[in-house]
């Protein structure tokens, strides 16, 4: 069985050099997720406006404990600690993942960036998938579902683990229908 990750980067503007600022993810059945925003790896200088009024202002995590329960991980922590327990979240779900997002040239490129040193986790699928596709009245579902999240004021928007959640939404709401 293959297990469906959503997720979403925030990063610190839209040029080729940016750098990864915080990373959610969550499991499709919902019961698994992780978020972490880097310490080390930006400085406000570095911020676009955009994400120095959007994005910043919704850094809310803690710094990471010794104890990680891997389940569910929201911390602070560095890019190295990063790529060290989302290695080990990845691999508390055994079985294969296939990882989709809404921007995966944006995205998926800060995975690779997490696992360059050690490799991708063993169980993670190499390329991932898109949620968007050519189905427009799928699409229309998607975007219906995610609005009604962040207008509901459930979900923050540019907050990566809430965003990867409304990702997830929004997936479940196209595939309801299949």
């Amino acid at each position: 069985m293959t297990i469906h990750v959503f997720l979403d980067t925030e990063f610190t503007s839209l040029a080729e050099s940016a750098s990864l600022i915080s990373i959610g993810l969550i499991t499709d059945e919902g019961e698994r997720s992780f978020y972490a925003e880097l310490s080390d790896t930006y400085t406000q200088e570095d911020c676009s406006d955009f994400v120095l009024q959007q994005v910043l202002p919704l850094l809310d995590a803690s710094p990471i404990t010794e104890s990680v329960n891997y389940k569910h991980v929201y911390a602070r922590m560095t890019l190295a600690e990063t790529s060290l327990h989302l290695n080990y979240w990845f691999a508390a779900l055994i079985d294969p993942v296939q990882v989709w997002t809404d921007a995966p040239n944006f995205d998926w490129r800060y995975i690779q960036q997490l696992f360059n040193t050690t490799g991708l986790p063993y169980n993670l699928l190499t390329t991932p998938n898109t949620i968007l596709g050519k189905d427009t009245s799928a699409n229309a579902r998607y975007q219906n579902t995610v609005e009604r999240e962040y207008s509901q004021n459930t979900l923050k928007r540019h907050h990566a683990l809430d965003d990867a959640k409304a990702m997830r939404l929004g997936w479940l709401a196209i595939n309801s229908f299949n």
